[in-house]
């Protein structure tokens, strides 16, 4: 197999410097505890990725186990409760923050510099933001709570 570099090289990129964003967004002022929290996640990406790989076979005891009915494995419950349950959540609090916490000046210096596309209209993003995405959002939550599996 031959490696093609225009991808290996962004992947290796990646792995090696997501980690330490995740430290700065975590740590992002004392370098003591920014070294520490980018060990700690990039030791989290490294273990989950070993798990991951480890669960399609090669280890009996990753690859049986049942969490959630019908996803056997480390890899399938993983993307089972990342799916169905973190990007949810994740996105009503999302919605939830950024339509109700937020102050209308935040929001608009954020998203209303001058750059924004002519068909970007800020009253209707407010609207969407605060009533429309976390209605959808709970929708899915609910859908997600009855059974329906989005993985």
């Amino acid at each position: 197999m031959r490696w093609n570099r225009n991808l290996v090289i962004p992947a290796l990129l990646a792995a090696l410097l997501l980690p330490v964003i995740a430290a700065g967004q975590s740590a992002p002022t004392v370098l003591p505890l920014r070294e520490r929290a980018a060990l700690v996640c990039g030791g989290s990406v490294f273990l989950f990725t070993i798990l991951a790989a480890l669960s399609f076979g090669a280890v009996p005891a990753l690859s049986g186990f049942e969490i959630f009915a019908g996803k056997a494995g480390w890899f399938a419950t993983a993307d089972h409760f990342v799916s169905n349950w973190m990007l949810p959540t994740g996105g009503l609090a999302i919605t939830i923050a950024a339509g109700w916490f937020m102050t209308r000046r935040a929001t608009m210096d954020e998203l209303v510099d001058g750059t924004e596309p002519g068909w970007f209209h800020y009253g209707l993003w407010r609207l969407f933001i605060r009533f429309v995405a976390p209605v959808a959002v709970g929708a899915v939550i609910i859908a997600v709570v009855l059974g329906v599996d989005f993985s």
